[in-house]
C-alpha cells in the first residue's frame, strides 16, 4: 500500500510540487541540528502534533548540551485546555532520550479565561472576556509528574515562581493573546543570567495575520522588552522555514520561533557543536 500510495502521488503531483514536498537539504544548514532531528521524528509529530514545540525544546537541549545542563525547564504561557502542555509532555520524553537530558514542564493561567483588556494593545476588538478558559481538574487528570500548573494573574504568579528553585530555562511558549498578559511573563527574564540557558527557545502563537501588527498583543511586548534590554534581546530565527522540512515550509510557524539571546550569560559562547551530516559524494 505505501509503495501503492508513492506511486500514485508521483503520478498525480507534477515533479515542481514533489520537489518542494521533500524533506530540507540537512547540508545546506547543518548547524540547525534541531531542524535535522524534526524531519527524523516526523512519524511522533503526526501522532503528537505541535512541531513547534519539539523544535523549540530540541533546539533547548543542543543548548543544553553546550552549557553543560542535565536539566531544563520548558515553559507553556496560556493553557487553555491543556491540549498543548500534553504535547510538551509527550514531545520532553522523546528529547530526552535523544539528548540524555532531563526536562520539567511548567503551564501558567489564570483559568477563567482571557481577563478584562486594559491596554488598546490587547486588541480589545478581536477578544471576548473568558474565552479559552480551563477545566482545571480535568487538565491535572492528564499531566504526569513532570508537569506543574501555576493558576492566577501572571503578574503575581511570575514572581512568585521566580523565587522558586528550577532547572534553567530552555524553551518558552507564548500564547497569552494580549500585550499586558506577554509583557508581564517577560519579567521572567530578568532572572540572573544562570538560572537561563545561553540562548532561550521561544514560540509566540499570535504574531501572524488579523488582528496581529508589529505593533500590538505579543510584537509590542517583544519590541518594549528588547528596548529595555542591552543583555537579553529576543530576535526572530529569520527565514527558518527553508531550514525545515515537507510540508512544514508551508506552515505558519517557522515564522513564530525566536530566540532570547542571554549575552550575559557565562557559557553564551560555547560551541553548540553541530552534529554534522555526511556530506559525502554519493
Amino acid at each position: 500500500m505505501k509503495r501503492y500510495l508513492e506511486w500514485l502521488r508521483n503520478r498525480l503531483l507534477p515533479k515542481e510540487i514533489r520537489e518542494l514536498l521533500k524533506p530540507a537539504n540537512a547540508g545546506a544548514m547543518p548547524w540547525d541540528e534541531a531542524a535535522v532531528q524534526l524531519e527524523r521524528l516526523r512519524g511522533h509529530v503526526k501522532q503528537v502534533g505541535y512541531p513547534y514545540y519539539l523544535y523549540g525544546l530540541l533546539s533547548a537541549a543542543r543548548t543544553a548540551r553546550a552549557a553543560g545542563e542535565k536539566k531544563f525547564t520548558s515553559i507553556e504561557f496560556g493553557v487553555a485546555s491543556g491540549n498543548g502542555l500534553v504535547a510538551m509532555e509527550k514531545h520532553a520524553e522523546v528529547v530526552e532520550k535523544q539528548y540524555d537530558v532531563s526536562i520539567d514542564v511548567v503551564g501558567f493561567d489564570m483559568s477563567v479565561g482571557l481577563p478584562p483588556p486594559t491596554d488598546p494593545r490587547d486588541c480589545p476588538f478581536a477578544f471576548n472576556t473568558g474565552e479559552f478558559s480551563m477545566d482545571v481538574e480535568k487538565l491535572q487528570s492528564r499531566l504526569n509528574n513532570r508537569t506543574s500548573l501555576r493558576i492566577g494573574n501572571i503578574s503575581d504568579t511570575i514572581r512568585t515562581f521566580m523565587d522558586e528553585d528550577f532547572a534553567p530555562i530552555g524553551f518558552v511558549s507564548h500564547d497569552f493573546d494580549y500585550y499586558t498578559s506577554t509583557r508581564d511573563s517577560l519579567d521572567l527574564f530578568q532572572l540572573e543570567p544562570h538560572r537561563m540557558l545561553p540562548r532561550v527557545s521561544m514560540y509566540f502563537d499570535d504574531l501572524i495575520g488579523y488582528p496581529y501588527t508589529t505593533v500590538g498583543a505579543e510584537w509590542a511586548a517583544i519590541n518594549e522588552f528588547n528596548k529595555k534590554s542591552q543583555d537579553r534581546q529576543i530576535g526572530q530565527i529569520y527565514g527558518l522555514k527553508h531550514c525545515v522540512g515537507g510540508s512544514y515550509r508551508f506552515t505558519k510557524w517557522p515564522e513564530c520561533i525566536f530566540l532570547l539571546h542571554v549575552y550575559d550569560h557565562n557559557s553564551y559562547n560555547m560551541s553548540e557543536e553541530a552534529a554534522m551530516p555526511d556530506l559525502s559524494l554519493r
